[in-house]
């Protein structure tokens, strides 16, 4: 019961982040590459699927979309405004991954260095928030093993 329940969390996880916005069925190659990786991708770590800056993030313990970004960040925020860095992963099944971070950057300057722990199981999200104080540049960076993934940035006026 437990390995059918696994199974089809998988599958669902599949569907999710194989059909492309325009609902192409995805073919049974490219299933195949999802399912291969969930199961024997462990060594190689997690996959990030999306960052998005963030204004609001679901805390409702009771939703279906519990830590979805509710609102997303425009090219501009006014001084003071707390932004979220939220990401979405792909997570390989029994990982555990303490190597990725999120930075957040002021005008080039690390400003701060925060830590995400991504435990196994198809799709995982994760952000860190932090307070837009100073005008300028506002650059959120996530780092997997060191090495920059993605990036976002964000006016501060």
């Amino acid at each position: 019961m437990k390995n059918s329940i696994s199974l089809a969390l998988v599958c669902y996880g599949i569907f999710l982040i194989s059909i492309p916005a325009h609902g192409v069925t995805p073919t049974s190659k490219e299933i195949s590459k999802v399912m291969d990786y969930y199961y024997g991708g462990k060594k190689r770590g997690p996959i990030l699927l999306k960052l998005t800056p963030c204004l609001s993030v679901n805390q409702d313990k009771k939703s279906p979309k519990r830590f979805e970004c509710n609102k997303t960040a425009g090219g501009t925020v006014t001084k003071g405004t707390t932004v979220s860095a939220w990401t979405s992963w792909f997570v390989p099944k029994n990982g555990s991954y303490d190597d990725i971070m999120i930075q957040f950057l002021h005008n080039g300057m690390v400003r701060t260095t925060k830590d995400i722990l991504l435990t196994g199981g198809t799709r995982k999200r994760a952000y860190r928030s932090e307070v837009l104080n100073k005008t300028g540049k506002w650059q959120m960076r996530v780092l997997k093993n060191g090495k920059t993934v993605a990036s976002s940035q964000i006016t501060v006026k």
